[in-house]
């Protein structure tokens, strides 16, 4: 977190900065919202996994990314956080 806001603090301060697009802006936060909301989805679906207080074994999360991604919720996790530095960058 403290790179990202280093490598966010560094552009927005340079003196040479000029802001980008509000093309680039727009899109830069659909897809870090997007990401939000699928790396919420990943969770829940982790959750589900040991609902049964019982039941202690190891188990392999099944759908949405999980079928190509091993950890899902990690990737969704990078992708917002490049997405809104994109975002913020094009303030």
């Amino acid at each position: 977190m403290q790179l990202n806001a280093a490598f966010v603090s560094y552009y927005i301060n340079h003196p040479y900065y000029t802001p980008g697009s509000a093309n680039l802006q727009f899109w830069g936060l659909a897809i870090m919202v997007v990401s939000e909301l699928s790396n919420f989805l990943c969770h829940v679906l982790q959750s589900k996994l040991r609902s049964n207080s019982e039941d202690k074994s190891y188990r392999i999360p099944h759908g949405f990314l999980f079928e190509y991604i091993t950890c899902a919720n990690y990737t969704c996790e990078i992708w917002a956080w490049v997405r809104g530095s994109i975002a913020h960058l094009c303030l």
